[in-house]
């Protein structure tokens, strides 16, 4: 009986494996495997496996090592997408449909070698059917060889910050099983609040990240305290940067947090070699010294080695984690050992203190996501789709050089390796770019790319100048810092996302020196994109009030809803930078670019009608019974641009500025309840019924709530505020009645625990466009409807409700274009020649 057996029929007491607050004790493990074998393993044969950080895939891992089934780890979703069962013949998949876990028997056989334990795809972003074939020896050793320098034992706990079936995700289950420890398992990213979370309250001592987990890690604040129990943190799966390296060290060490950067190859089951976190400081472009029970060394073209200090060779290494070779097919399985040295095809040096690094690579792989991507295998699979393409590239980014079709061929790489469109860039020429020698000028085409990259960013900033009308975008300025606010922000959203392929998180906030630097996104689907809420409510509000007022479609509510985006908006743009800038000018300036186009159109009508109502052309109609002005005024409006006024006079004072800055999420808090409770004594002395209550007071409210849901970022204040929420709505919500209060709790909900949804791509540009020209919309619609009465006649309501999107567009278009023009001509005509006449 070897350790792995040993640990998966332990009957001890302790967790082992811990998800959704549950945990799984050695004990209950045993029985759960042997459930799972009694249920499904009728013979030695092989198993696929969808690899998500879920429970049923990795008991489903558990059980083959048990049993000895050896089994082939695969992304989520590749069994059905490539030909994996057509080489290998599985007997048994376990595979997700449609948000279940199924296991079916395929009816299938391949005989194995009876070492064999574990297939690990050599280039798995490719679909090669090629992969690592992985002994029970490979992975027990290099485990072991983990947790000992490592130093794990029964008191540590890992969590699962990366997927299993890449080996270094692999790795950290493995190892931590021989050491007797625990893991969490959690699909959660670094990014996400509930990760952070897990390490808290799980008392989690180690994670592991690649290059990408890092750079996210910079993004975000992510030791404002040194989680109590966090002993280590590893880094592998690519190069970091010596600097990076460097400044994490420092971060890690001032919290008592041990730092490992480690190098590996699949072929070694995961670890090769790792630098000792106190040999790291002046060391940090090292990849260290082999792990235990491990050999390096540099070997010369002739394949001798090389002994000298700082002359490089190429790497290879030995030990009982190397793999037992490759696998093309099903038929390979059969195969024994076949490799005792493996040659990385990495050329390194060592360096006087016995420490290794990478000097440059030999073959022809680039890591994307810390996968590595043979770039050969890229070409073959373009010339086999019709395309002459040659590609290199570095870390990160996939450089496709053709001779035609070029949006053809990103499309057709990004679905094939399964990556995003971002992180391929496809150039155009009319002849592929050679050397004297007759061999591809790769170095021309690196530098060619790198070129079209700048060109591309200066491109986005120059259309951010214009959408906020500012004379430039320097390096440290941000949507926020430039006055950004819910108006240009649909816009300045789609533009940013077709300059970078994706949208990063929390990208308003960034500087433009930081999103340039962004060479990494989210996995999208190809027809399917993420969309925020907030644009998405905005657009269906906007809907819902035009077919409700053409008795197309009632929603009662929509108004209501938009008052709470409005806050919610508030609290991203107007209040950081209130913040930032200790002024509350911000508010004056989205208030102005509310005014103006309201008092426009309500002048412009009041001209063509030959009357004039001045509490409609000053924005207090809502003040007079409704409908008292013959539909020319804008409630909706108004009553917004008043929330605004009170908003501006609460800010203009300093304390309520640093309150605000100091203690955000309670400040807003209190303000709800202030809101609530003054528009209720209020309404003591004052019943607003007959108004609607279309007054300030009361919406005052509604907009904080808006802005309370902006500000909970932990999970216990989303908790608060959505028992806040329960509270306020509670009589309008339990009524036994869909009303406008159900409409706006549904949104703000979704709001609040639902940041972004998947639209079709085509569908997202809709709502889009109608989110941006909300307000336009709002104000032209009835007119629209006139205009299209005129013309037309009676009509159906559901050609009115177009129309009126489509005019209220329009006029967006119109309006924004014509005050951006008007502001060029001010910065390169009028303000020049009022300079140069001074």
């Amino acid at each position: 009986m070897d350790i792995l057996d040993a640990v998966l029929q332990s009957e001890k007491s302790q967790a082992v494996l811990l998800i959704d607050s549950k945990e799984i004790t050695y004990a209950q493990l045993a029985e759960l495997t042997a459930e799972f074998a009694d249920s499904h393993f009728t013979h030695r044969g092989l198993i696929a496996i969808e690899c998500a950080n879920e429970l049923t895939p990795v008991i489903a891992y558990l059980s083959a090592v048990r049993y000895h089934m050896p089994c082939m780890l695969l992304a989520p979703g590749s069994i059905s997408k490539n030909r994996t069962v057509d080489s290998y013949s599985p007997s048994l998949l376990v595979q997700k449909v449609d948000d279940d876990w199924q296991i079916n028997a395929t009816g299938m056989s391949v005989e194995c070698h009876d070492d064999l334990a574990v297939l690990l795809s050599t280039s798995g972003s490719t679909g090669s059917a090629k992969f690592v074939r992985l002994s029970r020896e490979n992975i027990i050793s290099n485990a072991k060889s983990i947790a000992e320098y490592l130093k794990l034992d029964g008191n540590d706990r890992g969590i699962t910050s990366l997927p299993f079936h890449y080996s270094y995700g692999l790795s950290v289950i493995n190892s931590h099983l021989v050491a007797g420890a625990s893991i969490v398992i959690s699909n959660a990213s670094v990014k996400d609040e509930v990760f952070w979370q897990n390490i808290d309250d799980l008392r989690v001592t180690n994670f592991a990240g690649v290059p990408y987990t890092f750079e996210i890690l910079e993004k975000i604040d992510f030791l404002p305290k040194k989680p109590h129990d966090l002993r280590f943190v590893t880094q592998a799966g690519g190069r970091l940067s010596p600097e990076k390296v460097k400044k994490f060290h420092t971060i890690f060490s001032e919290n008592d947090i041990k730092f490992y950067v480690m190098y590996g190859q699949t072929e070694a089951t995961a670890r090769i070699a790792y630098v000792p976190p106190e040999e790291l400081a002046g060391n940090e472009g090292c990849i260290g010294i082999p792990v235990p029970n491990g050999k390096l060394k540099l070997l010369d073209d002739e394949g001798r080695e090389i002994s000298a200090y700082e002359e490089p060779g190429e790497l290879s290494y030995t030990g009982p984690n190397v793999m037992m070779g490759y696998a093309e097919s099903g038929q390979d399985l059969i195969k024994g050992d076949e490799v005792s040295t493996l040659r990385t095809g990495d050329l390194a040096a060592k360096k006087s203190n016995g420490l290794y690094y990478i000097v440059g690579r030999i073959k022809r792989f680039i890591k994307i996501y810390g996968v590595r991507t043979n770039l050969d295998e890229v070409e073959l699979r373009l010339n086999e789709m019709g395309e002459r393409a040659i590609c290199t590239g570095t870390d990160g980014q996939l450089v496709v050089a053709v001779l035609k079709n070029q949006k053809e061929v990103r499309r057709k790489v990004s679905e094939f390796l399964d990556i995003p469109p971002s992180s391929v860039t496809v150039l155009e020429y009319v002849e592929l770019p050679l050397l004297p020698s007759g061999k591809f000028d790769y170095q021309k085409i690196i530098a060619d790319s790198s070129a079209k990259g700048k060109a591309r960013k200066n491109n986005f900033r120059d259309d951010l100048a214009n959408i906020l009308q500012i004379d430039r975008v320097e390096d440290g300025d941000s949507f926020i810092s430039l006055g950004g606010d819910s108006l240009s922000y649909v816009e300045a959203t789609v533009t940013l996302e077709e300059h970078l392929g994706f949208l990063p998180d929390k990208w308003q906030i960034l500087t433009m020196r930081e999103l340039e630097e962004l060479s990494f996104s989210k996995s999208t689907s190809h027809w399917l994109k993420p969309f925020e809420i907030s644009i998405f409510l905005r657009a269906f509000s906007i809907f819902t009030i035009v077919s409700g007022h053409f008795k197309f479609f009632s929603l009662p509510g929509g108004a209501a809803l938009l008052f709470v985006v409005a806050g919610f908006n508030f609290s991203r743009f107007q209040l950081p930078a209130i913040i930032h800038k200790d002024s509350v000018l911000p508010v004056f300036s989205l208030l102005w670019r509310i005014f103006l186009p309201t008092v426009f159109v309500l002048g412009f009508f009041s001209v063509l009608s030959g009357r004039l109502d001045l509490p409609a052309l000053f924005l207090v109609s809502n003040y007079w019974p409704p409908d008292a002005f013959g539909g020319r005024s804008f409630w909706f409006i108004e009553v917004l641009i008043q929330v605004y006024v009170i908003i501006f006079l609460i800010f203009s004072l300093s304390i309520v500025r640093k309150g605000a800055g100091k203690y955000q999420f309670y400040f807003i808090f209190v303000m709800v309840l202030v809101s609530y409770g003054v528009a209720s004594l209020i309404e003591v002395a004052w019943n607003t019924e007959y108004l609607y209550h279309r007054v300030p007071h009361i919406m005052l409210g509604v907009f904080s709530l808006g802005a309370l849901i902006g500000v909970a970022e932990l999970r216990k204040e989303k908790l608060v505020t959505t028992m806040l929420a329960i509270i306020l709505l509670y009589q309008s919500l339990f009524d036994g009645r869909f009303e406008r209060a159900d409409y706006m709790f549904i949104g703000a909900m979704l709001l609040l625990w639902v940041p972004f949804i998947k639209l079709p791509w085509s569908l997202s540009t809709v709502f889009s466009l109608v989110a941006s020209a909300s307000m336009y919309i709002y104000l032209s619609h009835f007119k629209a409807k006139q205009v299209l009465h005129l013309l037309l006649g009676d009509i159906d309501s559901s050609v009115a409700v177009v129309f009126a999107l489509v005019v209220g567009i329009v006029f967006w278009w119109v309006w924004e274009r014509g005050v951006r023009f008007a502001q060029q001509f001010h910065l390169t005509v009028v303000k020049p020649r009022l300079k140069s006449a001074t």
